[in-house]
């Protein structure tokens, strides 16, 4: 039987959290009690629908960003689509498909 493993450090992650918010990352570090991301952002509908918006407006993207398990509902994968936006948008690096 094949492992199959859904993530690993340095892919980009979507994360539900138990506010309700979604986030998109990049997978630094799991441990038994924190996550830690890298340029974090908020999936949001915007005018022409949905958008990435920095998750903490104050916080210095240089730095990891550490959540609690207990905070963290779901974490998965981020579909390719998103993926790519992601990518655009916090490594000013275009992907073409």
């Amino acid at each position: 039987m094949l492992l199959s493993i859904p993530y690993r450090i340095g892919d980009t992650v979507s994360l539900k959290l138990v506010s309700g918010e979604e986030v998109v990352a990049r997978l630094e570090e799991e441990t038994a009690d924190t996550i830690s991301i890298s340029k974090p952002v908020s999936l949001g509908m915007g005018p022409n629908g949905p958008a990435l918006t920095p998750f903490m407006l104050t916080s210095d993207v240089s730095n990891n960003v550490k959540i609690r398990n207990q905070h963290v509902l779901a974490i998965g994968k981020t579909n390719s689509q998103v993926d790519s936006q992601y990518i655009q948008s916090t490594t000013s690096i275009a992907l073409v498909s």
